[in-house]
């Protein structure tokens, strides 16, 4: 039977074979394939097949003990009504008090900021000031980098930068 099976596989070069348009032509039914399994490879296998089943059986015993016990605690363990209220209400009363504390801090860190400015002599810079600051700046790094581009020309960078 093997034989023809690897005998059909080699000519369809498909690793399994459809017997539909046969049976459909032979007008049988799909049982009418089934090889009944021989009794020698049931009676090898029993002891095989008994310990595995006690097996099975060991493990939907200790599966089922498993759930009973967790039930057992769930239901001891409950909390009544009253009891997760007061847990949620001390929850929330922390949280609110953790968000106010950093909006808090965020105040204390403005004010901080602002007194810090007052200061100094402005509370704000206007875009004028800052302009004029800038133009200082830039009128007065110019100069210098154009006196160290003639020293460098000049080759006296090196007197320059030891006296």
């Amino acid at each position: 039977m093997l034989e023809i099976k690897e005998h059909l596989v080699n000519l369809k070069g498909f690793k399994f074979i459809n017997f539909d348009d046969i049976l459909v032509d032979l007008k049988l039914i799909p049982e009418t394939l089934e090889l009944p399994v021989p009794r020698y490879f049931v009676d090898e296998r029993q002891k095989d097949l008994m310990l595995r089943e006690r097996l099975v059986k060991t493990f939907i015993a200790a599966r089922d003990a498993d759930k009973d016990e967790s039930a057992a605690d769930g239901e001891n363990q409950g909390l009544s009504t009253e009891d997760a209220i007061r847990l949620i209400q001390i929850n929330e009363r922390g949280r609110q008090g953790k968000q106010r504390a950093r909006f808090m801090k965020e105040i204390r860190k403005q004010e901080e900021l602002e007194k810090k400015l007052k200061e100094l002599g402005s509370t704000e810079t206007d875009p004028d000031s800052a302009a004029t600051v800038i133009q200082k700046l830039f009128r007065g790094c110019s100069p210098t980098d154009q006196i160290i581009s003639i020293f460098l020309c000049q080759g006296c960078l090196a007197v320059w930068s030891l006296g």
